[in-house]
């Protein structure tokens, strides 16, 4: 279990709580060794002149000359002048040369101290303890020579000793200075209560105010809250704390990404599933899009504008609320300049606009071209060919935050790839709905969806009660062409004459590709007689029609038709069809280039046929009388020889019926 930490104040009252009572103690210490030095250097100097005033008092009783019995009586009182007040002993030992003069008198044994200051004739202070030791030797003048006729100048007659004891002194002065010590030491404590004070007031109200901006941070954007604007703090080292502090914000807002975006980030990743509901209503994913972006950046407008092959440009302009009609021309303007600066797409001509609207609100959206900044980003694409730029409107001091910049960014990329990946699709399934439908060599419609059209066509008439004629054209001798002027002019060919045909017909007529070098026309609503006109069109517009080769030559095509009604031919639209084949063929054994319209007598011929061959097809079946003719194939160069395998039905005279006749039937 961790310990709590202590606060600054508590902290520093307690520092200065335990350094005051170790200042005190030092400075007691401190200030008894002085007041001991001060008394030793005073008793010093007291002994000094102890020894002067005896040494004095010795000379003038000795200038008068005095007598054994004076002596003792002098020495004798020096004794008995102990003063017990002031504990100061006086002392005087006679040196050799004098004792060797006068003889001995009654004084304590001289130690090595007093033996040392006899022989040097220096000054001795000594201190044992609370006791002061002053020796002060005792040297002959000029003067005292007369007396001590032994002596030399300078040598020592003898020591005066002052000792004194300092006990009592030093107990007064430790009592005193105590006394003195513990009455200001209150003073310190309060000062320094203070001070610490004053100090954990700054700091707290310094860290108090730093806390406050802290608690408001919810948000990479409430980071910037966190600058003091140059605020002295009081203390150089909280600015410098609060300085990294907003270091470390500034940062913060650099490499940081807010929850909330980093949670929009990822639920946009989960919304960039395209489903066929956002292809169908793409729109509307835009709508539920800005949205959720407004929930994290407060955005006004987004847009889109694409163009895919050959088609005018589209723009979509999203708005989360209603606009008034300034701010919808001043975005349209706005978009219209960007668009100017793209290298790829320029100022387009037409442009088709739609605005949509998120929410239908009462109050219209006002925007000035100051209060708003464009976000865009382009898209060019060859196969399929599509371009765009989609783009997003939001305030201007957003662009200021690099964070919600590289968002915006990703939400445009997310944007552009939707949208982009929504018209590649639409183009696509609009290239293979088209293609699924049409003959890839004429454009027409293909076989299948001649089928599909027709018994639309058929179901229709029988509601409402009309005539469908159906036109069977088949073109003459055209495997000639393709074998002398080989299959790319034959191709050529039937590409051109597909649409001079189709510039026969009326815009409701239906001509389709079936195969080959068949063509079959529908046409609703229509009589024998309407018929007829368009066959006799059809069959000039293929008289006309004529194709260069690259060989300055010219090709001619001509054509076999078969016309037929419903339902006054045919009740089903695979009898109309066999109907109209049959005529087709006529036309054909009758020296093609010609029309067949059917008769009365031609319904019933030709039915009756289709029976019988119906019935040969069955009996062929079962009695396996297919059998395979093969066609000599002879290559160019020392190829090997080859045969192309044929079906034909045995007939019941040996003669052999070709594919063509049996195949619609079987």
């Amino acid at each position: 279990m961790s310990r709590t930490a202590p606060s600054i104040q508590r902290y520093l009252l307690t520092r200065t709580f335990l350094f005051s009572a170790i200042g005190f103690m030092i400075l007691l210490f401190v200030c008894r060794l002085a007041y001991e030095a001060s008394i030793r250097d005073s008793a010093d100097q007291i002994a000094e002149s102890v020894a002067e005033s005896t040494f004095n008092s010795m000379y003038l009783v000795m200038s008068q000359g005095w007598t054994r019995a004076q002596l003792e009586q002098f020495m004798a009182q020096l004794s008995s002048s102990k003063d017990s007040d002031a504990a100061i002993d006086v002392m005087v030992y006679r040196g050799e040369t004098v004792v060797d003069l006068y003889g001995e008198i009654d004084q304590p044994n001289m130690d090595k101290q007093i033996r040392d200051a006899m022989r040097t004739g220096e000054v001795v202070q000594r201190s044992f303890g609370n006791q002061q030791r002053y020796l002060h030797p005792l040297k002959a003048e000029q003067i005292c020579l007369q007396c001590h006729t032994n002596a030399s100048v300078g040598d020592t007659l003898g020591v005066i000793e002052v000792e004194q004891d300092l006990s009592k002194q030093m107990d007064i002065a430790s009592r005193n200075l105590l006394y003195y010590l513990l009455v200001l030491s209150p003073l310190p404590i309060l000062f320094g209560f203070w001070a610490v004070r004053s100090v954990a007031f700054r700091v707290n109200h310094s860290v108090d105010e730093l806390s406050k901006r802290i608690r408001k941070v919810e948000t990479l954007e409430d980071l910037s809250q966190l600058s003091r604007d140059n605020e002295d703090l009081g203390f150089r080292e909280l600015n410098q704390i609060f300085g990294q502090v907003e270091t470390l914000a500034d940062r913060l807002q650099g490499i940081a990404v807010d929850k909330d975006l980093l949670e929009f980030e990822i639920r946009l990743l989960e919304k960039f599933v395209i489903t066929s509901e956002v292809v169908r209503d793409w729109r509307e994913y835009i709508n539920m899009l800005m949205l959720d972006i407004n929930q994290v950046i407060q955005i006004y407008t987004m847009f889109s504008i694409f163009k895919v092959d050959d088609e005018v440009f589209d723009l979509e302009i999203f708005w989360l609320t209603t606009p008034s009609d300034n701010t919808r021309k001043m975005m349209e303007k706005a978009i219209r300049k960007r668009l100017a600066g793209n290298e790829h797409f320029g100022i387009p001509g037409e442009v088709i606009i739609h605005h949509n609207s998120v929410s239908t609100d009462s109050t219209p959206l006002e925007l000035e071209p100051a209060e708003i900044e464009l976000q865009t980003k382009s898209l060019l694409v060859e196969t399929p060919k599509i371009g765009g730029i989609v783009g997003i409107g939001v305030h201007a001091s957003i662009v200021k935050d690099n964070t919600k910049v590289l968002v915006l960014e990703s939400i445009l990329s997310t944007l552009l790839n939707v949208v982009g990946s929504v018209k590649a699709i639409y183009k696509y399934t609009r290239d293979l709905e088209y293609y699924a439908t049409r003959d890839p060599l004429t454009n027409l419609y293909n076989q299948r969806m001649f089928w599909e059209l027709l018994d639309y066509e058929l179901d229709r008439c029988q509601r409402h009660d009309y005539q469908v004629a159906l036109l069977m054209l088949d073109l003459d001798n055209f495997k000639a062409i393709n074998d002398g002027y080989g299959h790319a002019t034959g191709d050529k060919l039937l590409r051109q004459l597909s649409i001079e045909l189709q510039s026969v017909l009326r815009t409701g007529d239906i001509i389709a590709r079936y195969g080959g070098d068949e063509f079959v026309v529908v046409l609703p609503e229509t009589s024998l007689e309407h018929a007829e006109q368009v066959s006799e069109r059809l069959l000039q517009c293929m008289q006309d029609f004529s194709l260069e080769t690259r060989n300055d030559g010219v090709v001619r095509v001509t054509g076999s038709i078969g016309v037929g009604l419903f339902p006054e031919h045919a009740d089903n639209r695979k009898d109309l069809f066999m109907f109209v084949d049959n005529l087709m063929y006529r036309s054909k054994s009758q020296g093609k280039n010609r029309i067949s319209l059917p008769h009365k007598e031609d319904v019933a011929e030709i039915f009756n046929d289709l029976n019988q061959k119906m019935v040969l097809v069955n009996d062929a079946i079962e009695n396996h009388s297919v059998v395979p003719v093969f066609q000599p194939i002879q290559p160019n160069g020392d190829d090997l020889p080859a045969v192309e395998v044929l079906s034909r039905i045995q007939l019941p005279d040996d003669t052999l019926m070709t594919a063509g006749e049996f195949i619609e039937i079987a």
